[in-house]
């Protein structure tokens, strides 16, 4: 059976995947424009607003800012006039935002924002795509999406346009109530946001400003807070800044995971191991509403979250902007730019960065949402457990890897119970140069799956590509996947054996393309890699220029094709189409 259509089918997909020629220009065409708009006066306007058209919506960009009337006694007047700007601008977008979900669903937004907020939470609830109130959040011609990402677009502007920089290391102390939450101005010094200290901390936090300082965050920093105040945003203008949350210590502590929250842990699901179950976004999270943080002065910043956080988006668009240093990164699962039916960017703007999380992160993209992670330079680690612990369940790899789903990977859903299948959205991971790492278990790097689009450009570099099942330019199941690598000494598969099905796998009518653009690289393949397909896929692997070196464990790889797999049955019965595997060097 062909899948000709569903409610979340994006425009771009048929157009690409009919077209073998068009997957790698559409990957490189994706990263150059988002280089573009990194090089943009309104870097976060134009990276949010590009990734809205992905979604097939048109949304009106820029105007004139208001001036807003929001009462700031003693705080220099250029910072009280940018702020009451930003908080004038909160209430335009939080209208748009009503508006829009007036027209999206008739579920209550409390009921969409809490289940969002349980997004990807195996065993929690979750938002029904066959319900009749909820089912048209998952409808792409449903009125009101176009609105709902206006209002993000339009907090970008205005975080955008104010000179942040001018209130680098100002004197300042204020707290202000806003209908919309706590405003914040905190001076340079070095702040600690903690709400066991100071209860305050627990109402909601519509805007932070912190002029400098090596601070302590314990707050939600630019997330939103709750259905009714779903907008925040933080700017932090210099120090090294930790940005954590409330530790609660748990029996399931381990040096493998992050500390729990107050929501603590479970090991009640067959399958899992001790997932964390914080339902709290965090750093750039824009639930049903919109987050923005940006970490500006360029030192080493460290973040730390469990869920659903530094660049999180699920109906809404969230943001997390640091502009360099060596930074840390480190969360579980809905991280560094996951998103859901909006539009999530994990920014970096140069620096030897380490990222760490275990699923649904490092750039991800579900049904009707684009999650993009960009990295501007530096020699960068990106890594999704591979079984140091094995917390997310994998069918591909049930004993020997989590489900990473992630480093550019876009994942629809597959509903063979109700026959009602929802395509995936847009994954973009964009690093521009350094010797990098990227290491995963199961669908990373480039990768598709169920009419998603997953996409890894990385320019130059010596990198290293590592992963079991599904990764480094692959596709499953009606999609596209590619990885690009235009430059450097590269390494595929040489630091552990993967699984199988790797490096320019296409499976199940899938459209799959690795192209290394130089360099002398060194490929390991196994069963079924190396420009590989089966079941009607269509994979790719082209290596244009230098002294490469060429291994393989197993027979099926380097062009390989077949229109039966025993491991998976007969594919050929559903079409009379082709399969093919070409390796090109």
């Amino acid at each position: 059976m062909l899948f000709r259509s569903d409610p979340s089918r994006l425009s771009h997909f048929h157009e690409v995947q009919g077209d073998l020629t068009r997957v790698p220009c559409h990957a490189a065409n994706r990263a150059a424009r988002a280089d573009a708009a990194i090089a943009d006066d309104h870097p976060i306007t134009r990276m949010v607003a590009d990734a809205s058209v992905e979604l097939d919506t048109d949304p009106d960009v820029g105007g004139a800012l208001p001036e807003g009337d929001l009462a700031l006694d003693g705080v220099p007047a250029d910072l009280a006039a940018a702020v009451s700007t930003l908080v004038a601008v909160a209430g335009e977008a939080m209208e748009t935002r009503d508006g829009a979900f007036e027209q999206l669903t008739a579920a209550r937004t409390s009921r969409v924002f809490d289940l969002a907020a349980d997004t990807w939470l195996p065993g929690g609830a979750a938002l029904d795509p066959d319900d009749a109130d909820e089912g048209t959040l998952f409808d792409a011609a449903q009125p009101g999406r176009t609105e709902l990402l206006e209002g993000g677009i339009r907090m970008a502007q205005v975080v955008d346009e104010i000179d942040w920089e001018q209130f680098a290391g100002l004197d300042v102390s204020a707290t202000v109530e806003t209908d919309l939450g706590l405003v914040l101005l905190r001076g340079p010094g070095a702040d600690v946001y903690d709400p066991s200290e100071d209860p305050q901390l627990d109402e909601p936090i519509l805007l932070i400003v912190d002029t400098g300082g090596d601070d302590v965050y314990r707050v939600p920093a630019g997330a939103s807070n709750d259905a009714s105040h779903p907008i925040g945003v933080a700017v932090d203008l210099g120090g090294s800044d930790t940005y954590g949350y409330v530790e609660v210590p748990t029996d399931f502590d381990d040096p493998a995971l992050l500390p729990a929250d107050d929501a603590g842990r479970t090991t009640s699901l067959d399958g899992y191991g001790a997932i964390s179950r914080s339902t709290v976004p965090r750093q750039g999270a824009g639930v049903t509403g919109y987050g923005l943080l940006l970490d500006l002065g360029g030192a080493d910043d460290t973040y730390q979250s469990l869920r659903i956080s530094q660049g999180f988006a699920a109906w809404g668009v969230g943001v997390l902007w640091d502009d360099g240093g060596d930074d840390t990164y480190l969360g579980e699962a809905g991280v560094q730019g996951a998103a859901w039916g909006g539009v999530a960017l994990a920014y970096d703007g140069g620096g030897n960065d380490t990222r760490r999380a275990y699923s649904i992160a490092q750039a991800h993209g579900f049904v009707l949402g684009s999650g993009t992670l960009y990295d501007a330079g530096g020699d960068d680690s990106y890594e999704l457990v591979v079984n140091e612990m094995l917390l997310y369940y994998s069918s591909q790899t049930p004993t020997t890897g989590n489900a990473s789903m992630g480093q550019g990977c876009a994942f629809g859903w597959r509903r063979d119970a109700s026959g009602n299948h929802y395509s995936g959205g847009l994954a973009l991971l964009r690093d521009v140069s350094g010797d990098d790492t990227y290491e995963a278990s199961t669908f990373a790097q480039g990768v598709g799956y169920w009419m998603g689009t997953g996409e890894l450009v990385d320019s130059a570099g010596n990198d290293t590509y590592d992963g079991l099942f599904y990764t480094a330019g692959s596709g499953a199941h009606f999609a596209i996947g590619a990885l690009l690598d235009a430059d450097g000494d590269d390494a595929y598969g040489t630091r552990y054996l993967a699984t199988h099905s790797v490096v320019g796998l296409a499976h199940d009518f899938s459209v799959a393309v690795l192209v290394d653009g130089g360099g002398n690289d060194t490929w390991r393949g196994v069963d079924r890699s190396l420009g590989a397909s089966k079941c009607h896929g269509l994979g790719l692997l082209v290596d244009r220029a230098g002294d490469d070196s060429y291994t393989s464990n197993h027979e099926r790889s380097i062009g390989w094709a077949t229109d039966y797999d025993g491991a998976q049955g007969s594919c050929d019965d559903r079409s009379d189409l082709p399969t093919y595997g070409l390796f090109v060097d």
